[in-house]
């Protein structure tokens, strides 16, 4: 069994649960890239991202965006017909032979996709990392995002309901965009460089 299969097997299987919410919340985020896979509806396109969750707490808001040769997916409300998204789900330790792994689902918003004569809606986004590794010392979410370069198997999956004639969803959902990704720390916003510079100039 591959990992991402023993990896989906534990996350329908076990909900973490959350260890609360504190008065000052820790955001941590991150950016992702790389290309998806074919055939599909984005083939061999670039896949870039970013996000940002809160150490804190499983099952709190995440926020970020996927973009996909072009179009662009928010993060958002989950859809009403899944229940498990908008959370992460940590693994330290778990299973025979022993893994790691980390999980995010969240529902993403954006425009229909028409692919092979069928209209496709955005539904969620997963986000799988795994590893027969010690890359987690416990299973907090872990506030150095880098460390998840560390597993062997980094992947996003964005899926897709099909939608009817009549504009409805048919409660059936597929993956149109898998890439390998590799995780980057977050941009720099231009007030964080203007300090940096000032602070060079006193060292200077």
């Amino acid at each position: 069994m591959s990992m991402i299969s023993r990896l989906t097997k534990w996350s329908l299987a076990i909900f973490a649960i959350g260890i609360g919410s504190f008065a000052h919340a820790t955001p941590v985020s991150f950016t992702f890239d790389g290309i998806t896979g074919s055939p599909n509806a984005f083939n061999s396109a670039e896949v870039t991202g970013n996000v940002t969750y809160d150490t804190t707490s499983y099952t709190s808001a995440i926020l970020g965006e996927v973009s996909i040769g072009g179009s662009t997916f928010t993060f958002g409300p989950k859809p009403v017909s899944i229940s498990n998204l908008n959370s992460i789900y940590i693994y330290n330790n778990v299973g025979s032979p022993s893994f790691d792994a980390m999980t995010i689902y969240a529902g993403i918003t954006g425009s229909d996709v028409v692919y092979q004569s069928l209209t496709y809606r955005p539904s969620y986004v997963v986000l799988s990392f795994g590893s027969e590794s010690n890359v987690f010392q416990s299973s907090a979410i872990p506030s150095d995002p880098l460390v998840l370069n560390g597993f062997s198997e980094r992947y996003v999956n964005v899926q897709f309901e099909i939608i009817d004639s009549q504009g409805a969803g048919t409660g059936q959902f597929t993956g149109l965009a898998f890439a390998p990704i590799t995780i980057a720390g977050p941009v720099p916003e231009p007030e964080t460089y203007a300090m940096l510079l000032a602070g060079l100039g006193l060292l200077g």
